[in-house]
């Protein structure tokens, strides 16, 4: 039975400085997460909103690397665009493209339902929404959330993501996220919190270098980071693990292997700006460094 995955979230367009000059990379939680489901040869499906800006090249490079995509093209308004500012990422164009989010997931649940769906960080709302349309779809299926301190600074209550917590079985977070939900100063004590949730769930913490913390029935463990010689972009490691992890999981059933597989894929991602790393990793490199892990 082939194992599928669902992943609706954003496609972007991003501004990165490269030799002090501006440079736009193919971006978005989605594609990372997506990008890195293919590479650990899951069959994915991706699902989002673009505008009349996003370059078809791109789109083409999803699709020749086995991407089924979904995509609704909204032809009066320009694609969601990032850029860091003083250290802040800021966002452009969001709403317009969020909200066909859930539209999109429906009718493609009309259509066929997956082994798993996974719900790429983006607004708490709209979060919401897809778990509900979900929720009515899918009996038999996983679910995954993943969330962004991009859109947690935002909310007034940022505790209130810990309510979804009980709609999924995969949790993805970093260690900064895990402290703003909770509300604690320290990363045990919000650890600590966590494991509350963690009754028949997968809750992974990511904590960049240092690796990541798993959290599940109530406990918890530490693996270690896949160490490279240099860090050129932090963005997206998070999404790539994610998907790494589920993709890989879902054929080995074993926590442990599946997180060493995502830190290699996430770890990997760092090493060049937005998906270029990705883009250019094969499944032959992949399977030798997998022999270090």
């Amino acid at each position: 039975m082939v194992q599928s995955i669902f992943c609706v979230g954003n496609l972007a367009k991003q501004e990165f400085i490269v030799n002090n000059k501006p440079k736009v990379f193919l971006s978005g939680s989605a594609a990372y997460t997506a990008l890195a489901i293919k590479i650990a040869n899951g069959e994915v499906m991706l699902i989002s909103s673009i505008g009349k800006d996003f370059p078809q090249d791109w789109l083409k490079l999803l699709i020749n690397t086995g991407i089924k995509l979904k995509i609704k093209k909204v032809k009066n308004k320009p694609s969601i665009f990032f850029k860091s500012l003083n250290n802040e990422l800021i966002g452009k164009n969001i709403k317009v493209h969020v909200e066909n989010l859930p539209f999109l997931l429906r009718s493609v649940l009309k259509m066929d339902k997956p082994t798993l769906l996974y719900i790429a960080p983006n607004n708490f709302k709209i979060q919401k929404k897809l778990l509900e349309e979900a929720k009515l779809k899918l009996t038999k299926s996983s679910i995954a959330l993943g969330i962004h301190e991009f859109d947690l600074r935002k909310m007034k209550q940022p505790k209130t993501v810990l309510d979804l917590i009980k709609y999924v079985c995969f949790f993805f977070l970093n260690e900064l996220e895990a402290k703003i939900i909770t509300g604690c100063k320290s990363f045990l004590e919000a650890i600590n919190i966590l494991r509350f949730y963690s009754i028949n769930k997968i809750i992974a913490v990511t904590m960049g270098a240092r690796g990541v913390t798993l959290i599940h029935n109530n406990e918890f463990i530490h693996v270690p980071a896949f160490q490279v010689e240099k860090e050129v972009d932090p963005i997206g490691a998070g999404d790539s693990f994610a998907g790494a992890f589920l993709a890989k999981y879902l054929t080995c059933k074993d926590l442990i292997e599946a997180c060493r597989y995502g830190c290699l894929i996430s770890s990997l991602t760092v090493t060049d700006f937005g998906l270029n790393a990705l883009l250019k990793l094969t499944q032959n490199k992949v399977e030798v460094l997998s022999k270090k892990l």
